[in-house]
């Protein structure tokens, strides 16, 4: 699985991520939103360099990208 090592590649060594497993979308998982202090549903798609992550919350969500160089 790719999305782990990719995610990793951007972040501490602090572990972020879990139970991230493959879906029809790309990749759903929990991520640890530091600020909150607690793990959040995310659903992640990686294209070429690119990363979104979009995390939900009742009916509100975010979607972040990243892109690897």
């Amino acid at each position: 699985m790719i999305i782990p090592q990719f995610i990793n590649s951007f972040f501490s060594p602090r572990k972020i991520h879990q139970d991230v497993k493959s879906s029809r979308k790309g990749y759903k998982g929990k991520l640890f939103a530091a600020k909150k202090g607690e793990w959040m549903d995310a659903e992640l798609k990686e294209k070429d360099n690119k990363l979104s992550i979009t995390v939900s919350a009742g009916f509100m969500s975010k979607t972040v990208e990243w892109f690897k160089e």
